[in-house]
């Protein structure tokens, strides 16, 4: 259950709203993914049993990080989400950060296609069918869009979405930087070097235009702080080691020359 971008012209709900339905879809998938197991076939080949519970098995890891994902939509905190895994603070952000941060570069929404409330009203209909008409809208009828309808937030999600398209810029300038670097050695002439220096220094400062972009959403997107704090940092780090290499590069340069 991967979305790429969202499209243009379609309405976006609130991250926290797209997140839920994203979760309630994935709940109903799975339970009807199980419920079309349930029948026994005596003709069932030897190991398909075994194939369809490990499927859902998948499937099921697949539903734990779409909760971390509404979670953490819905300000719940990682030691908050450590306690509840029973795991430390630690292990849960090594094991859900990297996909909560790809859900905010896709645009933190449910469906690239779909309105969030089409999906929302169906899985209504969908549920429907299983409690009775005692909960009409069980999915849509706590989304925020539904019970605060004013609330403002396009304005933001464009924001976010700018600095995003920003983000993705850099990141394909970045592999570009990558992609003409060249690991030198001793036999290398100063032009070489020099060279080397450039690309590293280049390298340096994409990798500081991009802590500083994920610094920016860090207002953007405050449901999802910590995680660009921690790409922030992580960039800057990266700038520092690309620039300290290029200073290095730069000592080679001149002894090269020296030796020429």
């Amino acid at each position: 259950m991967t979305d790429t971008a969202p499209a243009t012209g379609l309405r976006r709900l609130s991250p926290r709203d797209e997140s839920r339905v994203r979760l309630a879809r994935h709940l109903w998938m799975l339970a009807n993914d199980a419920f079309k197991l349930l029948p026994v076939d005596p003709g069932t080949p030897p190991g398909d049993l075994l194939r369809a519970a490990l499927a859902l098995q998948r499937d099921t890891e697949t539903l734990v990080t779409d909760a971390v994902i509404a979670e953490r939509e819905r300000g719940t905190t990682w030691e908050q989400l450590a306690q509840a895994a029973e795991v430390t603070r630690q292990a849960a952000h090594e094991r859900w950060a990297t996909r909560v941060s790809i859900w905010s570069e896709q645009g933190r929404v449910c469906s690239s296609k779909e309105s969030a409330l089409d999906i929302a009203a169906f899985l209504d209909e969908q549920y429907s069918r299983y409690a009775g008409k005692a909960a009409p809208a069980a999915v849509s009828g706590g989304l925020d869009a539904v019970r605060f309808p004013d609330a403002p937030d396009e304005r933001q999600r464009e924001r976010a979405q700018t600095l995003h398209e920003r983000r993705t810029d850099l990141a394909r300038a970045l592999k570009h930087w990558h992609g003409t670097y060249t690991k030198l050695d001793e036999s290398a002439s100063r032009e070489d070097w020099l060279v080397l220096a450039a690309n590293r220094s280049a390298t340096a400062r994409t990798y500081d235009d991009l802590a500083q972009v994920h610094d920016e959403l860090v207002t953007a997107e405050p449901a999802l702080a910590d995680e660009h704090r921690t790409e922030a940092e992580t960039y800057r780090a990266r700038a520092a080691d690309a620039r300290s290499y290029a200073d290095l590069a730069l000592k080679e340069a001149q002894k090269a020359e020296s030796t020429q």
